[in-house]
């Protein structure tokens, strides 16, 4: 899981560095196809602004996962727009990568 900050897409070092790693994750599973998640938080703003943001997060993070040595052809990008969260606001500001299913 990559978090972000409210009302952001931008990437910080942390993010990069689990990118990396499931970066590495992909290449040894070189067969399995990479999903690529966004979500944005209910309380950012309307269900089409979240909608976008959750596109930009997912975006970026698939970018830089390309850029780590992951083919294009294996992503496959989704944007949940606005989820709420169970236990922490940051859970609801993410990307999953899920390789394999």
């Amino acid at each position: 899981m990559i978090f972000f900050t409210a009302d952001s897409s931008g990437l910080d070092d942390e993010a990069v560095a689990t990118i990396r790693q499931a970066a590495e994750a992909a290449r040894v599973n070189s067969s399995a196809l990479v999903r690529v998640v966004g979500f944005a938080a209910p309380d950012t703003g309307s269900a089409d602004y979240n909608k976008v943001l959750s596109q930009a997060r997912a975006r970026n993070v698939a970018d830089a996962l390309i850029e780590a040595g992951v083919p294009r052809t294996r992503l496959r990008l989704e944007s949940r727009g606005a989820t709420s969260f169970e236990m922490m606001p940051t859970e609801s500001r993410r990307v999953d990568i899920v390789i394999g299913t």
